[in-house]
């Protein structure tokens, strides 16, 4: 009787493994289909948020640089960095070639056009809160491309990275902006606009307003800044 159990009792057993190892591939399979939907969702957020469609990225030259050549395609011509590229190898010493190369670099550089029209509204409404939402603005673009505010304590010191003075020589300002003076981004009444880092990814943007002086009551800036 003893005998007879356990025998009952290992039947069940292998009967059991059976049926649990001819489950095994619709459940790898319904594993694998779930996978492939997770990654079908994933490609469809990356090709929504992916960098060429959120903004289009160009090579500019300064405004009316005789060393340029515009293509009716809309590239950019480099015609100095032409000159400087046939040079390399042309030289006995091979250190020359070094140069011309590094030179090559030296030009390149690449221009936001999203936030080249973001600049070119500083200062062009008659509220002047737009020009403040505007280079605000390009505080976010910058954020865009390196996570982060760019860092500094002076109006030059940051507008110049805005510029291109940045690890990427990304140009983040239209030549053209009239609110550009210098390396300085003013405000309408011509005063450097104040800027404050709140954090990383918060830069304070204010203007001295009318009367051109800091922390009086006509300063313009974002209440919630």
């Amino acid at each position: 009787m003893h005998f007879r159990n356990l025998a009952f009792a290992g039947s069940l057993i292998v009967l059991g493994l059976c049926v649990y190892w001819l489950l095994q591939p619709d459940a790898a399979q319904d594993t694998e289909q779930s996978s492939d939907e997770v990654a079908s969702q994933n490609e469809e957020i990356d090709q929504r948020l992916a960098p060429s469609k959120l903004t289009r990225v160009v090579e500019v030259p300064e405004p009316n640089d005789p060393r340029v050549n515009r293509l009716p395609d809309g590239r950019v011509e480099y015609l100095i960095a032409f000159d400087t590229s046939m040079q390399i190898n042309q030289n006995a010493d091979p250190l020359q070639s070094i140069y011309a190369v590094e030179q090559l670099f030296a030009d390149y550089r690449y221009a936001y056009l999203i936030a080249f029209d973001t600049s070119m509204q500083i200062n062009q409404n008659a509220d002047p809160l737009q020009s403040i939402y505007a280079v605000e603005q390009l505080f976010a673009d910058y954020r865009y491309a390196y996570k982060e505010n760019p860092v500094g304590s002076e109006n030059a010191e940051i507008t110049q990275q805005l510029l291109g003075k940045n690890p990427k020589r990304i140009v983040f300002i239209d030549p053209r902006c009239a609110a550009l003076r210098g390396t300085e981004l003013v405000d309408q009444w011509g005063t450097p606009f104040f800027f404050h880092a709140l954090s990383g990814q918060h830069m304070q943007v204010r203007s001295a307003g009318p009367d051109r002086q800091l922390w009086t009551a006509d300063d313009v800036f974002v209440e919630n800044s």
